[in-house]
């Protein structure tokens, strides 16, 4: 459906959609054909696999990564983005929120359950790249043994 021309596509909601690596890679391949067509994205709760004994899923899961990456880089459109539950590694969720922190026209993302709070450095570097000062981050949540 995202691939005819005069049919546009302006939400997708593939959630607990059991997606497997493969299937994201793919999907994530044709985002990047239609950089400006989504406004709302959510690939929540599927299957990203980033450990070195399933090369098959591995390979799959990194270049799932690199074509988001370069979805998000690309679009002018997108201004709501899911995704919790995927697993990825501390490198790639911080390269990602690196660039979703720059996206000027996103307005809500979700990045629940995949780990933000299970390494202060990591969610050192996340705060940071969203601009909130650790200091703050207390203020809001005082709590810090609370699951992510």
């Amino acid at each position: 459906m995202i691939k005819r021309p005069k049919t546009l596509l302006y939400s997708l909601d593939l959630s607990w959609a059991k997606l497997s690596a493969q299937h994201l890679k793919d999907l994530a391949e044709v985002l990047v054909e239609y950089p400006d067509t989504l406004r709302f994205l959510n690939l929540s709760y599927n299957s990203v696999c980033f450990h070195e004994n399933s090369h098959d899923q591995l390979y799959d899961s990194m270049e799932f990564f690199h074509q988001l990456s370069q979805y998000l880089l690309a679009t002018y459109s997108l201004v709501h983005l899911d995704l919790s539950g995927l697993s990825f590694k501390d490198e790639q969720l911080c390269a990602l929120c690196h660039i979703i922190a720059k996206m000027p026209t996103l307005l809500a993302i979700h990045l629940c359950d995949i780990g933000i709070n299970h390494s202060p450095d990591v969610r050192s570097q996340i705060l940071e790249f969203f601009g909130i000062s650790a200091e703050k981050y207390q203020d809001i949540r005082p709590d810090t043994n609370f699951r992510n």
